[in-house]
């Protein structure tokens, strides 16, 4: 019977020559001036960079939902509870959608395509008038017709109208007329140099 002690003899595992490129501490590649920075050799070692992490862990923070356990991505509530805060409709009828409040979709998208052509008329008519005041009256209404000067004195009368239920929406005091006149023809032909006339030409320019 042979003995217990062969059973447990070394055998010889043959192992590659080591890399001269390589530290042999760590097994990284060595820099050019044969240093490595884990500390090798100690004279020329650098000292290693430590990252420390300063992100908190997800469990820390937990939608302020109640009965909601999950976490927190959209500020202090989870994604499912900021979608539902942000749909929400404000209490207050003269802000944002609150004038729609209680109403169904459908009677909803009634209202707001009526709105949005009203918008759409609105603008139209500015821009007839100042087609009219810039374009065929050189800039001087005293230059148009009866009936073209009349329909630039109604559309004038209409912004200010307008601009007087801001003011009473916002509690301010509102201009006169004839500042607010003033102020309109200003913008109007700021709007006429800025947007109608490059428009204009990018039309004529397709047409030909």
């Amino acid at each position: 019977m042979r003995p217990k002690w062969r059973l447990y003899r070394l055998a010889w595992v043959y192992s590659p020559p080591m890399d001269p490129n390589a530290c042999p501490r760590c097994g990284r590649w060595l820099s050019a001036d044969r240093t490595c920075r884990c500390g090798c050799p100690e004279a020329k070692a650098r000292t290693p960079r430590i990252r420390v992490s300063t992100l908190r862990p997800r469990a820390s923070k937990i939608c302020d939902a109640l009965d909601c356990r999950s976490p927190a991505d959209a500020g202090k509530l989870c994604w499912r509870h900021y979608r539902q805060l942000r749909k929400q409709v404000p209490a207050d009828l003269r802000k944002g959608l609150g004038c729609y409040r209680g109403m169904p979709r459908k009677l909803i998208r009634e209202i707001a395509s009526i709105k949005r052509a009203r918008i759409y008329g609105t603008k139209e008519r500015m821009f007839r008038a100042r087609i009219l005041i810039f374009d065929t009256a050189g800039g001087h209404i005293m230059n148009l017709r009866r009936q073209q000067r009349l329909f630039v004195n109604q559309v004038s009368h209409e912004s200010y109208e307008r601009y007087l239920v801001r003011c009473w929406e916002r509690n301010t005091v509102p201009l006169s007329f004839r500042a607010f006149r003033r102020r309109w023809y200003g913008a109007q032909k700021t709007n006429w140099r800025r947007f109608d006339v490059p428009r204009q030409m990018q039309v004529r320019i397709a047409e030909k």
